[in-house]
């Protein structure tokens, strides 16, 4: 699975546009922070503007749970 080669590899956060992810696996398992960008649509015009804020919220993302950041966070 995805998660546990980023973790295997040294990665502690997971990125994603899969707004469901979170419903599919029991994340509280896995040592890694997951992100899901939650826009509209899935095209860098809509998902863009988003990184900002992910980029200053990695200080603070805990492991094991699902940070979303959508144009209202």
């Amino acid at each position: 699975m995805l998660m546990d080669k980023a973790i295997e590899n040294g990665f502690d956060i997971l990125l994603t546009i899969d707004k469901n992810l979170e419903h599919q696996q029991n994340l509280n398992n896995y040592d890694i922070a997951v992100v899901v960008l939650d826009s509209k649509r899935s095209t860098p015009a809509d998902l863009l503007p988003l990184i900002p804020t992910f980029l200053e919220k990695i200080p603070s993302l805990e492991k094991g749970k699902v940070h979303v950041i959508s144009s209202n966070s």
